[in-house]
């Protein structure tokens, strides 16, 4: 299983989708892999699993969100960290049969804060400052 792109807006209608009694809601969840570029900000709920501890942290990942509906991926520019690690993940969701759709935000927290950065529904911890360094 590979991994698939999706662009922020996508991620922000995800965070903001109502909560409809009787109706059925993707179960998602989006990990952040950055490391010591963290600080700045983060999407809202995000969980921050720095890339450098993927490796020892894969079976409690898989064992927690592998049968979630979604699962996505980023890093601050999502071009190297971010997709390894979503690779990493689906790699090991398959030999595991679990059946979550792995992402990649598309441009990473980078690109999400030029969009979303200011907006505290959707990030939380926002600063300017430290985001764009």
């Amino acid at each position: 299983m590979a991994y698939s792109v999706m662009r922020a807006a996508e991620l922000a209608a995800l965070l903001r989708a109502p909560k409809l009694a009787g109706e059925p809601t993707p179960k998602f969840v989006v990990i952040d892999v950055r490391d010591h570029d963290f600080q700045g900000g983060n999407i809202a709920g995000c969980v921050n699993v720095p890339s450098a501890t993927i490796s020892k942290a894969i079976d409690e990942l898989v064992e927690q969100y592998g049968q979630h509906d979604m699962v996505i991926f980023h890093c601050m520019y999502s071009q190297q960290r971010g997709p390894s690690c979503a690779k990493y993940f689906a790699r090991n969701l398959d030999a595991r049969k679990h059946l979550a759709q792995v992402y990649c935000l598309e441009g990473g927290f980078r690109s999400w804060a030029q969009q979303f950065g200011r907006d505290s529904s959707l990030t939380a911890n926002f600063d300017p400052d430290a985001a764009f360094d």
